[in-house]
């Protein structure tokens, strides 16, 4: 859960001060347009970040090339990809149809020779809302003054990119899931959750 959202849905509602940092955080989301295509051996790599200013599009995910479990053995001879816009809700690839981002995905894809539309068999949706922090100069005053609000909780522990504001890679996020657990379950904060992706040693042990 955002913690934007955990602090405006608190009853009673947090002081004004509080309130007014809430509304100068805000999320970027994020589409990605799944794709089957006809072929294997795409390209060598899991991810292609693209800057191209021509195309909307923001990276490549080649699925087959984290694991071939990603197909179904009936279709070895297929890839599964996914197109990534990063946007927000008010933008107009959000408000775009799935056939139409389908049909944009395919087509941008094809512009930069990544792909050939008539290799695509097919393909799906998937909008998430709140899925990165968005950084600007002067944020993390805003960030901190909610920090130092909730840490009055005691069985309170923010967590992932949404309740941390903190743009970790997914397997930080999912592991500051896991120690705040461990520290429920051991009833104490052994483990400073925020260390995490802050010091390689730390992470490792």
């Amino acid at each position: 859960m955002p913690i934007t959202e955990f602090i405006e849905s608190l009853n009673p509602l947090p002081p004004k001060n509080i309130l007014n940092a809430v509304k100068k955080l805000y999320f970027r989301d994020h589409i990605t347009v799944n794709l089957i295509v006809n072929k294997t051996d795409l390209f060598p790599d899991n991810w292609i970040y693209v800057h191209s200013p021509e195309v909307k599009m923001a990276r490549v995910t080649n699925y087959n090339n984290f694991t071939n479990n990603q197909i179904i053995q009936s279709s070895n001879n297929h890839s599964a990809i996914s197109v990534e816009y990063f946007v927000f809700r008010n933008d107009r690839v959000w408000s775009m149809s799935d056939e139409e981002l389908i049909s944009l995905a395919k087509k941008e894809l094809e512009e930069t020779i990544l792909i050939s539309e008539k290799d695509i068999i097919k393909g799906f949706v998937i909008r998430e809302t709140e899925s990165y922090p968005t950084y600007y100069l002067g944020h993390k005053k805003y960030f901190e003054t909610l920090k130092n609000y909730v840490s009055q909780f005691e069985n309170l522990q923010l967590i992932g990119r949404g309740g941390m504001y903190k743009y970790d890679n997914m397997d930080h996020a999912i592991y500051s899931g896991i120690l705040a657990a461990r520290n429920y379950i051991a009833g104490n904060k052994k483990y400073d959750i925020w260390q995490i992706n802050e010091d390689a040693e730390y992470l490792e042990k």
